[in-house]
């Protein structure tokens, strides 16, 4: 039975989600760490063969719900239920299409999850990159201004210092120049990359809302599972006796 690791998977995911949603780096730092390293060249086959074995599960439990369906179809035949045997195996049929629906949302529930934290895990680490590649450009610029400041206000009596200092003054004007247009361009990579953080977020708040409806139609499905299974045991029960009966 699958369901009590799916569910200890989604929970793990969920947790991830949530702390990868909070707006607070140093809580974002430990969430950030654990995708960045599951998503490393060590841990990156692992992770590519348990999520192609959570799909493969995914597509085999889609058909075994379909063939359940069938099964279910065929048992609730008016000939078949009417002759005992056909309504035990139609409650087992419902028992099981019950069980096969709730590992089939679980798998799918994961694998979406999956995704979205990798994505909001790669949106946040390069905001963080492209944040500090601005922080680094502007103490370089900074430096070039005041380098130019100074020779620029620098006066010398022969001309050919003179000179030389405006060549440099320009070179290092063409440099700043430089700089200020790299700094526009990081300052929209940040710009963009907030905006996919903000998309990944809400994508996280939409997911958590129907986790909790997930987690209440899954409570329903145990409660109906196990009234089901106390139907199963009291017709069983019935249909033995009537056996001993007819004997």
């Amino acid at each position: 039975m699958l369901t009590p690791p799916l569910l200890a998977l989604s929970a793990v995911e969920t947790i991830l989600a949530l702390l990868l949603a909070v707006p607070w780096r140093p809580v974002r730092r430990i969430p950030v760490a654990i995708v960045v390293f599951f998503k490393g060249a060590a841990m990156r086959v692992v992770v590519s063969t348990v999520a192609a074995l959570l799909l493969v599960l995914l597509l085999v439990g889609g058909v075994q719900v379909w063939q359940l369906q069938q099964r279910l179809s065929d048992a609730s035949a008016p000939g078949m239920f009417a002759s005992g045997a056909g309504g035990v195996g139609f409650h087992e049929a419902r028992v099981e299409l019950l069980q096969a629906a709730v590992q089939e949302m679980l798998l799918g529930y994961g694998l979406l999850l999956g995704l979205v934290i990798g994505q909001l895990a790669s949106s946040i680490k390069a905001g963080e990159v492209a944040a500090l590649s601005i922080a680094t450009l502007k103490k370089q610029a900074q430096g070039l201004q005041d380098e130019y400041m100074r020779l620029a206000n620098e006066r010398t009596g022969e001309r050919g210092v003179e000179e030389e200092a405006v060549k440099k003054a320009r070179g290092l004007k063409d440099s700043i120049a430089r700089l200020e247009k790299d700094l526009r361009h990081k300052e929209e990579e940040v710009e963009t990359w907030q905006g996919r953080t903000r998309a990944a977020e809400t994508n996280v708040a939409a997911i958590r809302k129907q986790t909790e409806g997930l987690q209440l139609e899954y409570d329903r499905l145990l409660d109906e599972n196990e009234s089901l299974r106390a139907q199963l045991a009291v017709f069983d029960r019935k249909f033995a006796s009537k056996s001993k009966k007819d004997l």
